[in-house]
């Protein structure tokens, strides 16, 4: 054993002088991140606290990581901004406001530029922001801004640069509150109310070109100026050396290894010929003892003759009125059940939980990422709380939106195309539509254009022509119908007007008692994994990256066929029961 550990101190001591001391006073840059998947950060760029101050052009590009492991740029004028991605060969990266509420800062005039090196990628232009009733979901092309809504009411901007006839009439009750400059282009209208983030660029240092061909910036080590080297963002230096240091390590300990088994090896000689002896002699003592054993317990001439009686096809006794008493597997069959019950099933209990979950066998939608089924699936299962659904008492598959519209059932998801169809619990769609149905706080879009709609009483004996009464909302005493409002010119006789409401319909089918409201969602988008017959999932235990992985979800059937009332064995292919002679009293 001392060899063994003169050997260990010997590497380590070579080891530590030859690689670890220079190690010591290194400056590695190589690339780091918050998180795994996270925005690589290197030259200029550095995070701060983690690597030395030569690895970052300057104060300005210090970027850090925050309790949740987000990438945190803090902007001297405007305070902190999440990154959330690094672009080095174009020299551009994203940032977003830490409650996913970009809007917010330009709307309160507290985002600014100043005392950076950064420029904004998009031109600025200035837009109108307008305080809108909930009804009023869009303004031409450009969505309420979920972030800044309310419960009653939206808000939605739009280019100051508009026309009077193209800003919301005055009809709409919409007002506006206030103007910002904002860098257009970044998003597409529909994007702009829910994804709105900016895009921001640095013109030096200037390392596009060093970055086009493979290879990164950095200070020289000698001087401040700044040069352009082969890359070394890959495995860093310290991990190199970490790895070298674990190589030598199992060097050591292989060779300890192999002088312990040659000293053991030749112990086990020694005791083999030792062992060898003693059993010469034992032998030489049970050949002494030979004739003096006694044999005990049942003869084979006993055995065989006992009363044997072979089964049939059927495995059943011949007479069913023999009162004999059988020796059975029963108890060691059930053991054995029990005991493979055990073995396969208990770690299908404790697998991965994230797996597809419906409400009702077959008959429900199947639930998984980015929706889980609360109180049944880990937080983590799901994408957000927005996303959670849950089971009734009559198992249909619950969402809850979060404003005062209530609870929907579900009646089916597409995973592919990001669409859910709900409908009221009751049955009655247009009741939901007629009473502040709303989608704010939700990431749901309605899948169809608005338009508004004029529901109206109307006696039994009014003349209807050819508009169908909602039954739902219909009675024997009375009728209620909805007109396009637009279409309106006068009141069919004997009716009056009970409300107003926008609609998402393309058609009348909405009218129908089973026809429910199809929304969609755009974040996160899994629409690519899901058509190449993967799923979407956390990546991490912590963060928002996704990661397309293999289909896991699903059932895995086991069939164990074993009786626990087996009576039989087998013998020579044949089945027989063995039974004793003694009769059951």
């Amino acid at each position: 054993m001392t060899t063994c550990l003169d050997i260990l101190f010997l590497f380590f001591f070579v080891f530590f002088f030859i690689f670890l001391l220079p190690q010591i006073a290194a400056t590695g840059c190589g690339g780091s991140s918050c998180y795994r998947g996270g925005p690589s950060i290197r030259f200029p760029f550095r995070l701060r606290y983690n690597q030395p101050l030569n690895c970052g052009y300057s104060v300005h590009f210090d970027l850090s990581c925050d309790e949740q492991q987000r990438t945190i740029l803090t902007l001297p004028s405007s305070g902190d901004f999440e990154v959330e991605s690094i672009n080095y060969s174009d020299q551009t990266f994203w940032i977003n406001d830490l409650n996913w509420c970009m809007h917010k800062p330009f709307l309160d005039k507290d985002f600014s530029l100043v005392g950076t090196p950064f420029n904004f990628w998009h031109r600025l232009e200035n837009y109108t922001y307008f305080k809108c009733p909930s009804e009023v979901v869009s303004i031409g092309p450009f969505a309420s801004i979920f972030c800044l809504g309310g419960s009653n009411y939206n808000v939605i901007a739009v280019p100051s640069s508009w026309s009077t006839t193209q800003k919301p009439p005055p009809q709409s009750h919409c007002r506006a509150i206030s103007t910002a400059l904002l860098p257009s282009g970044s998003f597409d209208a529909f994007e702009w109310g829910e994804f709105f983030a900016v895009k921001l660029t640095w013109n030096f240092p200037d390392c596009s070109s060093c970055e086009a061909t493979g290879r990164v910036c950095g200070f020289n080590v000698t001087s401040s100026q700044i040069v352009c080297s082969s890359s070394n963002h890959g495995v860093s230096r310290a991990t190199k050396k970490s790895i070298a240091f674990g190589v030598l390590i199992s060097v050591a300990v292989l060779v300890c290894i192999g002088y312990g088994l040659h000293v053991s090896g030749r112990k086990r000689d020694e005791v083999r010929v030792d062992q060898e002896t003693n059993r010469r002699v034992r032998l030489q003592e049970l050949i002494a003892e030979l004739s003096t054993v006694v044999t005990t317990g049942l003869d084979a001439q006993t055995i065989e003759s006992y009363q044997k009686t072979q089964l049939g096809e059927s495995l059943d006794l011949p007479d069913p009125n023999d009162k004999t008493c059988s020796i059975c597997l029963g108890l060691s069959m059930a053991a054995i059940e029990f005991l493979t019950l055990f073995l396969f099933f208990l770690p299908q209990i404790s697998a991965k939980k994230c797996h597809e979950l419906r409400c009702k066998t077959h008959d429900s939608p199947p639930v998984r990422f980015p929706f889980r089924l609360r109180d049944r699936q880990p937080p983590r299962c799901g994408y957000s709380s927005n996303f959670d659904l849950s089971c009734n008492q009559q198992k249909q598959t619950v969402l809850t939106l979060p404003s005062s519209s209530g609870d929907f059932t579900v009646e089916s998801i597409s995973y592919s195309d990001q669409s859910v169809w709900i409908n009221d619990q009751n049955k009655c769609i247009p009741k939901k539509l007629d009473n502040d149905f709303s989608l704010v706080g939700s990431p749901f879009q309605f899948e169809h254009g608005l338009k508004n709609y004029t529901f109206i009483n109307c006696s039994t004996e009014a003349p209807l022509d050819t508009h169908e009464p909602i039954t739902c909302l219909s009675s024997d005493n009375y009728k209620v119908i909805a007109l396009l409002t637009s279409s309106l010119s006068s009141l069919p006789s004997l009716c009056n007007i009970i409300s107003t409401a926008m609609v998402p319909v393309v058609n009348y089918e909405w009218l129908d008692t089973d026809f429910g409201v199809r929304l969609t969602w755009g974040k996160p988008d899994c629409r690519s994994c899901e058509l190449s017959g993967r799923v979407c999932g956390f990546k991490n235990a912590s963060g928002l990256e996704l990661d397309c992985s293999r289909q896991t979800y699903g059932t895995i059937l086991l069939v164990v066929i074993l009786s626990s009332d087996m009576n039989y064995v087998n013998q020579d292919d044949k089945f027989v029961q063995l039974q004793h002679s003694t009769s059951i009293l």
